[in-house]
């Protein structure tokens, strides 16, 4: 079953994506605005094939502290910071918030109809070869877009990390809130182990999604500050959602700690990586047999005692 919900949402994301992709081109004169709603209706339209097919998800909002106080939430954009763990979180994300610009990877917009009409979106498309450029690309279109009253979205850990790991949190997103004013909302889900990388491996259940209130960064707060409360927050809400984490494989983890993406991993005591397996089952050996020797030298030593004691 999981390998015929897979093909099925890869042959209507193939079905909805192209006309999509021409309407937003087609709506180009039309403006930002209009060609924003229709990559919400992509997005949303993907969101709502996968409720059918059996991904749902529950919302949840954590309780803005100022809202007591008669401060509303945030009426101006913001900078969200997300965990990425599957495609889901970008269709909801888009299909969820007021009008944004995602962070991308250049790559990206090479992509045929996708790409295109991701590119009509104004996205931030940076290439993450050169840190030092990205980062300054980051900061002066961030600010720009800001300015003009969109949100931006963007994922800190850089890439898609399996469920199960954890990346390193760039700081470049919370840099980008304090430089221009506007809070972080923080973003945790599992979409990651239901909606998995494989095409054939799209699994049936609940993803659980939490919106932060916003985090303002306090006087005397660095945006380093800023974006270790936002993961702390992020990855505390992960781990309350109550199931162990989806199998990775060996493979995937090497490629993430030789980019240096990979922080530490969250325990899964459900792995099923025959690979873990293994080191996990020699390791064990070891441990066996040094325990074995130990004993064995300790009899030994025990023997030569008594017999010492005899003469």
């Amino acid at each position: 079953m999981n390998a015929v919900r897979g093909i099925t949402l890869l042959l209507i994301q193939m079905l909805i994506t192209p006309i999509c992709a021409v309407l937003m081109m087609l709506a180009m004169p039309l403006g930002g605005a209009r060609v924003f709603a229709l990559a919400r209706i992509w997005c949303g339209s993907m969101v709502r094939v996968a409720s059918l097919l059996g991904i749902r998800f529950n919302l949840e909002y954590e309780r803005d502290p100022l809202a007591a106080r008669g401060a509303p939430s945030p009426q101006g954009p913001a900078v969200i910071l997300s965990k990425h763990s599957s495609a889901w979180e970008t269709f909801f994300i888009v299909q969820h918030f007021p009008r944004l610009v995602p962070v991308v990877k250049r790559e990206l917009l090479y992509v045929p109809f996708f790409g295109w009409g991701l590119a009509l979106c104004r996205p931030i498309a940076i290439n993450r070869s050169l840190r030092r450029e990205a980062r300054s690309q980051l900061q002066d279109q961030g600010i720009d877009r800001l300015h003009q009253g969109l949100w931006v979205m963007i994922f800190p850990e850089g890439t898609r990390i399996p469920f199960g790991l954890r990346g390193r949190y760039a700081t470049g997103g919370a840099s980008l809130a304090v430089a221009a004013g506007v809070p972080v909302i923080a973003l945790a889900h599992d979409a990651g182990y239901f909606w998995r990388k494989s095409i054939i491996d799209k699994r049936s259940g609940t993803i659980q999604v939490r919106i932060s209130a916003p985090m303002y960064a306090a006087e005397g707060e660095t945006a380093a500050m800023l974006n270790a409360r936002a993961e702390q927050w992020i990855e505390a809400q992960i781990e309350s959602f109550g199931h162990p984490p989806a199998a990775y494989t060996s493979k995937a983890r090497m490629a993430l700690e030789r980019d240096g993406r990979l922080d530490t991993p969250r325990v899964n005591v459900d792995r099923t990586d025959r690979s873990v397996n293994a080191e996990l089952g020699a390791g064990a050996e070891r441990s066996v047999s040094t325990e074995r020797g130990v004993s064995a030298e300790r009899d030994v030593s025990a023997d030569r005692k008594v017999s010492q004691d005899a003469h």
